[in-house]
């Protein structure tokens, strides 16, 4: 069986790494994520307000990226 790696654009990564990243770029990676279960942003943001997603590394990252997220 394949494993499809992970990657994210180049430009969000370096922004993650650096320390330095933008609520638009926050909110692209939580997008990102949310594809990668399965679910659309919007899917992400009500199941983190219910406390729904996966309880695995994924969810609890996405989780805690809406947490960060500013109104």
């Amino acid at each position: 069986m394949a494993v499809r790696q992970r990657q994210l654009p180049k430009e969000l990564a370096d922004a993650i790494e650096s320390g330095d990243i933008t609520q638009e770029q926050l909110r692209q990676l939580i997008k990102i994520e949310a594809g990668w279960l399965g679910l659309s942003f919007d899917e992400a943001l009500e199941r983190a307000r219910t406390n729904t997603l996966p309880k695995d590394a994924l969810g609890t990252d996405i989780q805690f990226l809406i947490m960060s997220l500013r109104d």
